[in-house]
């Protein structure tokens, strides 16, 4: 039986389950839906390789992108918009213990940042941006260490760009399955 320690931290923004280690994987695609449109491929590597050269830059392996996580990633993006409450989804999954059903093995951890403008249509650029702001958070818990965490091996990408080109913005992490 798995022992499922919640923590949030409020300032990062940031969500976090274990079973006694902590990390993150995932990646992949996304659906759609929510009133808006979600990256099919190309947003999701993009933001796939500016993580992994954060994580080259500090000799920390690369990440993997998970299907099964993006999927569970970009229905995190839609609960996020539509109730505008960071890893309300992540939390709720992992209070009630499906999120281990749901692709995350080793520990699970989440990144989110809602509601940012995508000016002439350039999602890569606003992902740039983001990801920026989450490593300038430096370490000491949250996005940074999120990113950064050398147990995490995938991860999940949910990418939605809603009507108003606002862009609602998901990673969620996982270690290795055995």
């Amino acid at each position: 039986m798995r022992v499922v320690l919640a923590l949030t931290f409020a300032l990062a923004g940031c969500g976090l389950f274990g079973n006694g280690t902590t990390g993150s994987s995932g990646g992949g695609s996304a659906g759609s839906g929510g009133g808006g449109s979600s990256n099919a491929g190309a947003n999701a590597l993009h933001n796939l390789d500016v993580l992994n050269s954060y994580r080259a830059a500090a000799g920390v392996p690369s990440l993997a992108i998970d299907d099964q996580i993006s999927a569970f990633s970009t229905t995190a993006s839609m609960e996020l918009k539509a109730t505008n409450m960071a890893h309300g989804y992540f939390m709720q999954q992992g209070n009630s213990g499906e999120l281990w059903n749901q692709g995350f093995c080793s520990g699970a951890a989440e990144n989110q940042a809602p509601n940012w403008p995508v000016t002439g249509g350039d999602v890569d650029s606003v992902v740039d941006k983001i990801l920026k702001a989450m490593m300038d958070e430096g370490p000491g818990g949250g996005h940074h260490d999120n990113i950064l965490n050398r147990s995490m091996t995938r991860v999940g990408v949910g990418l939605l760009v809603d009507e108003y080109n606002r862009l609602w913005f998901t990673n969620d992490f996982s270690g290795r399955c055995p």
